[in-house]
Order: structure tokens, then sequence, then C-alpha cells
């Protein structure tokens, strides 16, 4: 099993129980999936790292964290989320993207390896640590993923040092005594065909030549699920490839004293995670029907970000034969609160649950409180039972800011 799945009566208790709107995940999946790419580099010294933003609880890092993954963290907040939940300091990668000189020394101080993406940011972090160490994050010039906002390499991103900058930051570095003692990239999110990674690959070796003793070299993530019953991922033909690809460069680096990463979020947890919410309203407007929900794009927020397409499922008694053509939108005040447009569903009474597919990736972890909406509790399904991993927010959680 890849996707996570509940009953009507399973998903009736648990709405009783912590309320609605709620998410729910499962142990076994996030360890399935994990597991899978624990075997991607076996012929290696391989690690992965698991890319907090695509979900921060706590109690799920501690499962990623114990599967054998390090992490990489955007922010101090991240950084400091991920070392509570007991990841060690070496084994965390904080990712440079316009960050300050006070983030920069935060992280410093914490004992965490930064990672640069940008010439300037190397300038400013040399004369902060002269005689240390840094990673640096590259643009390969290859770009991948399912839509223009989640491309992170090529032409048109704002992430990465450009390939063409290199002997630059060469020159700065040897400036201020410092040892490059890593490099990344990542060139998109939610790739199925793994043509453009490789190829991004191989850029990064080539570059990877030109840097004395260096000690690992992470190839970014972006392995994507499934969403919409597309062709699954090949991994095994993925990792036969990027062996090979890696082996080719054995007469050029020491592959044997390398550490190989990647970086992946999505792959580990977006399958594991469902979201189950509630119809209030049901209301027909200019012939066009809309089911409201009490999820708002303040709870989910990739259908309006990306237009992404997510499985909706209605749970109820007994499913109706009768399907219909509706407008799935939420509570938000904006027109854009639209889970799916034009979706065929069996047709809908108010009370019914909601079910939404594949939200364990960038779901809680995008939400906010926008129109003044509270977050809702997380819960995690282990060895047959449900436990909370995240309370519900209360309008104290507003109120108590100031």
């Amino acid at each position: 099993m890849d996707k996570f799945v509940i009953s009507y009566e399973t998903a009736k208790k648990l709405l009783h129980k912590y309320g609605s709107p709620l998410y729910v995940y499962n142990k076994d999946l996030i360890v399935k999936h994990g597991n899978e790419l624990l075997k991607l580099l076996t012929e290696f010294n391989f690690r992965p790292s698991f890319s907090v933003k695509s979900n921060s609880n706590i109690e799920l890092l501690k499962i990623i964290n114990n599967i054998g993954f390090d992490m990489d963290v955007m922010s101090l907040g991240e950084l400091l989320i991920a070392l509570k939940a007991g990841v060690k300091k070496e084994h965390l990668l904080f990712m440079c993207n316009n960050c300050s000189e006070e983030e920069m020394i935060a992280a410093k101080q914490r004992g965490v390896m930064l990672n640069v993406d940008s010439i300037m940011q190397l300038e400013q972090y040399c004369k902060l640590f002269p005689n240390s160490e840094i990673s640096l994050r590259l643009n390969p010039g290859v770009g991948d993923g399912h839509h223009k906002k989640v491309i992170t390499g090529g032409k048109h991103t704002k992430f990465g040092i450009n390939l063409s900058d290199i002997d630059t930051a060469l020159e700065i570095v040897d400036k201020y005594n410092i040892k490059i003692s890593g490099i990344t990239h990542h060139i998109g999110s939610n790739f199925l065909e793994f043509t453009n990674y490789l190829m991004a690959a191989n850029e990064l070796l080539k570059i990877a030549c030109k840097i004395p003793d260096i000690r690992y070299i992470n190839f970014g993530g972006g392995m994507g699920i499934p969403y919409c019953n597309e062709k699954r991922l090949d991994l095994t033909e993925m990792s036969h490839e990027l062996t090979n690809l890696i082996k080719s460069y054995s007469e050029k680096l020491d592959i044997n004293k390398i550490e190989f990463g990647i970086q992946p979020g999505r792959y580990v947890i977006a399958e594991a995670g469902i979201l189950l919410g509630k119809i209030n309203n049901i209301k027909t407007n200019n012939e066009e029907k809309y089911l409201g929900t009490d999820i708002g794009f303040n709870i989910f927020t990739r259908p309006i970000m990306y237009n992404s397409y997510h499985k909706i499922t209605i749970l109820k008694d007994k499913l109706e034969d009768q399907e219909e053509i509706v407008n799935v939108v939420g509570n938000i005040c904006e027109s854009g609160d639209i889970l799916a447009e034009n979706r065929k569903l069996p047709k809908a009474e108010k009370g019914n649950i909601i079910l939404i597919s594949d939200v364990g990736a960038y779901g809680y972890s995008m939400s906010s409180n926008y129109n003044g909406r509270l977050r809702p509790a997380e819960v995690l399904f282990v060895e047959d039972e449900y436990e909370i991993i995240r309370k519900r927010e209360t309008y104290d959680c507003i109120l108590d800011q100031i």
C-alpha cells in the first residue's frame, strides 16, 4: 500500500474526538517510503536528508530521523524544530536563501553547516567566519517540476550559484581561507521522470572535480508521487542510472571518500497524510454547484498555490450511485479558495465528510491563520492506534500574540 485511506466510521470518530478539519498521518507509510529512498545509492557512502519545510511536525521528524535521515532546514525556526526533534547538529544543513547576517550567526553558533546559494551570501559568510568551512548550493542550469513555482534550477530561478560563477566563488573562499566541504543543488519538485535529474547530477559531479578534498555531494530532492494516477517514479531504474553516473567519475574523484546525499521531502511523507473535513453548505450559482467545506486555503494551500490536483473522497453511511460535477470550496473570503473545480463526485449532502489524499507534504507546514481561522490538530496512526501529535489551535493562540 502506498496511499493512506481510512473508513467512514474511523473518520467520523476522529473528527468527533479531535475536531474538524483534521490532518491524519500513517507511520508505516512514512517508514516504507523513507526506506525506499535509503536504498537509492547502496554502493556508496550515502545518507539522505529530509527537507523539513515539507512537514515540520516534531513527532514526525523523530520518526524520519530514526529511519536514518539527515535534515535540511530553511530558517532558524526550522533549525530549532529539528534540534528539538533530536536531530544532531552534524546531521543538519542550513540552507541560506537571502538570509541575514544575524540568522547566519545564529545557525553557526549552534554548530550547523551552512549552505549558501549566491556570491554575495558567500562573501557575507566568509567575512563573518574566516578560516572555517562552507557548503555551496549551485544552479546546474537544469530545472524540472510540476509547476513553474517549484522549478528551482535553470534560467528562471532565484536559487543557486550559477556554474559560470564557480571560479569567482573559489577565489573568494581562497581569500578567506575557507574550505568548501560540500556542494548541493535542487532542480525542482515532483518530477516523475529522472532524465533532467541525471543531467543536473552530471553537472554537479563536474564541479566537484574542481574542489580539493570535497567531503560530500548532495543531488537534491524533488522525487514526485502520483497525485492523479500518473506512472510512479521508477526508483530502481533511477538508482541504477545514478550509480553508473557516479562510477563514471571514479578516476577524477575519490568516490569512496565522499558522502553522497539527496534532499527529498514529498516522497517520504506526502502519501502518508490525509486531511478530513466536513461539508457545511451546498449551493448552486448560475448552474454551477458548490460544496462548501470547512477546509479553507489557510488549512491547505497547494490547490491555490500550484493549481495542484488532490483526490477528494466523499465519506458517508452509504454513497449515492448518482454522480455530479461540483466545485469543492473552502470557508475563506477569497474567490480563489477552491480545492477542486468541475470535479465529478458522488452526490453529497450537508454534514458529509470529505477526505483529501496525499497531503502529508506541504499541507500543515504551509497553513496560516488567514481570516482569523484556526489551524487544525494533527493525529498519527501507529500500531492500530491514533495519537495526537499536535493540538488544535484555540482562539487564545491568536489573541495572545501581543
